[in-house]
Parts: structure tokens; sequence; C-alpha cells
């Protein structure tokens, strides 16, 4: 497109016309019809070209960074003009992860980081729905940026983030204590009920070991568990039953997860769970019986379609056998004598260690 070859070949010299920019994009531009338009607007910095785009929305787009400092300096610049869809200059930045552009934009303390474009996207949603760790850190620097902000849909910051940040983006906003693991919405989900209903497995495994209520209720009763059973998401249901999401849980209709799971996975893994309970009963205080659970269930031996006693068991009495020899280790009386100790050689045989 001529724009950017036109604002790319003055990015290449703007250092040295930084107060002339705007006469050398009118000789790139003079063949053009929007150099007629731009000429009875008396070449405003402002001017509004197709879609409604400044030049510094242009500029913004095609990542020249130059030009965009140039274009900075000028006295009468609008920095949070709009173009057609709403969005600044800044909302640009950060749909085209421009990490240098948005700090320079940053810079300017009149820069509106708050703005909401058509669909009620701030900058830091957009930063955000693009996983961009070096934007999201930048914005979250500024003082007055508002993380409640709701989108069209009632989302807020923190919800854009359960549904689509990765493992980085959700850990980032917690570790600055931006959100909380039990943030609600209008509705009453948390993050972890709207990571859930949009599959974010990163954003779970994130949110139930930062603290997250596996068992909180929305406004319908339900759970995160109940959300998992609709979808029929087995790799998070296991995930939210491993962390004690109840499967018997109620929601406001009097359905449980399990009357909701069509396909009855949770229903096996109860199942599975109850025979395994049985099958570690008796287990010795050398192991826990729940770190047992654990191992249990998480392999296939719960996992799979079809229990695997037989696996399970062994399972179990290896572990057990484990703990067992690990704690007869511990408590085994020494065989050190007057200076020497037995130990076995690898043939088997004694020897004596001074």
């Amino acid at each position: 497109m001529f724009w950017e070859r036109i604002l790319r070949d003055v990015d290449v010299y703007a250092d040295y016309h930084q107060n002339d920019i705007i006469k050398r994009i009118k000789e790139g531009l003079q063949e053009h019809r929007e150099y007629t338009e731009w000429k009875k607007h008396h070449f405003n910095v402002n001017h509004k070209f197709d879609f409604g785009q400044t030049l510094l929305h242009l500029a913004t787009m095609y990542n020249c960074q130059k030009l965009v400092n140039a274009l900075l300096k000028i006295e009468d610049i609008d920095v949070n003009i709009v173009e057609g869809r709403g969005s600044t200059p800044l909302h640009y930045a950060c749909i085209g992860h421009n990490v240098e552009v948005v700090n320079s934009l940053l810079k300017r303390q009149d820069v509106d980081v708050n703005v909401v474009d058509n669909d009620r996207y701030a900058p830091l949603h957009r930063a955000i729905s693009g996983n961009n760790i070096k934007i999201i850190n930048s914005l979250l620097e500024r003082k007055d940026i508002d993380i409640n902000i709701a989108d069209e849909h009632g989302n807020t910051l923190p919800h854009v983030t359960a549904k689509f940040g990765n493992a980085e983006t959700v850990t980032t906003l917690l570790k600055t204590k931006k959100i909380g693991a039990n943030a609600i919405d209008k509705d009453g989900c948390t993050l972890l009920h709207s990571a859930v209903q949009y599959g974010n497995v990163e954003a779970i495994n994130v949110l139930v070991h930062a603290g997250a209520d596996v068992n909180a209720i929305d406004k319908n009763g339900s759970t995160s568990l109940h959300y998992a059973a609709k979808d029929n998401e087995r790799k998070i249901i296991s995930i939210l039953m491993l962390k004690g999401a109840d499967p018997s849980s109620k929601d406001k209709n009097g359905n449980t997860p399990i009357d909701l799971n069509k396909n009855g996975y949770i229903k096996q893994l109860v199942e599975k769970k109850a025979v395994i309970k049985g099958l570690i009963a008796g287990c010795s205080t050398a192991i826990s019986c729940s770190a047992i659970a654990a191992v249990l269930f998480t392999t296939d031996a719960v996992a799979s379609e079809s229990l695997n006693i037989p696996r399970a068991i062994v399972i179990v009495a290896t572990l057990a056998f484990g703990a067992s020899g690990v704690t007869y280790g511990v408590l085994k009386p020494s065989t050190k004598i007057d200076g020497a100790e037995e130990v076995q050689n690898v043939n088997g045989n004694g020897q004596n260690v001074a």
C-alpha cells in the first residue's frame, strides 16, 4: 500500500527531518488523492484520512518508530484522537505488538490509557488478548490504569485475562496484584469460571495454584465444574476434581456436575476414586493415602475409560512398599561398630570401611 511505502521512506530519515516532517510526507503523497483532501485542511497534523486514520495512527500501524517520535514533537498533535472504529494510536500499537511505539506514546502524560474503542476495549484489553507481556507491564506501570473497565459484553480486564491470557499473562497480573484469584464479575463468575468457560487450561492451572476457589458459585449456583461438565472437558474436569471440586454440588436448578456431564466422565471418576479409597484404606502411615490418591488420580489407572484395577493395586503396593523401605532405612539400627560400618559391595559381600 502507498501509505506504508511513503511513511517507511520518511521514517528512515525522520531523525534528520524532525522540523519539516510534514513537508516530507507531503512530497511523498502529492500524486495521490489524499493529498488534495489534506491540503483543504491546511495539512493539519490531525487530519483524518480514509477510515478516520491520522498520520499518527498510520505511523503506528506501520511501526515507524522514528516517525512516531517526530510526530509526537509537533505541538498540536492529538495523541488521543480516534479513528472510525474508536481506536487511538495506543490501541494500534498494542494490537500490533509495537513495544517501542507503546513506550513512546506512554511517555506523554496526556495519553489516555483507559480510552475504549467501539467494542469497549481499552488498550490493556488488546495487550492482554495478544499476550504481550512487555506491553502489559508498560501499561500496568501507569498509576491511572483502570482494570475494572468492562467491554461490550461486561467482561472486565481480569476476566479477559482469564479467558484469553496465557500462563505468563495471568501470572503477571496476579503478581502485580492487579487482579485477585477469586475476583468476580457482575454475574458472580470468578476468574476460574471464565477460564473454564473458554477452555483456557493454562489460566486454569495458574489460578488453581494461586488459590482460586474451585467450588465458588455464580449467580446461578454453578461451580466451575458445572461449566466443565457441560462442555465435556475431560482434562479440565480432572484438574478441578484433583483440586477438590465437588461433583455433587447442586446449581439453582438442582443439577450436579454429574447430571450435566452427558458422557459420564465425572461419574466414572467418582466411582474410580471410591475404589481407590478402598484400595488405600489399609495403607500404613509410611505413606500418605492422599498422596497415593493424587498419584493414581493423575495416572491412567484412574483417568482411562475402563478402570484398570490390577494396575491400581500394583501402583498402591509399589508406593506403599517404597515408602516402607524409606521408613526402614531411616529407623533401622546402625551396624557401625568400633568406628567401622558394614556396607555391601556390588557383589553383595560385606566390606569394612574405616
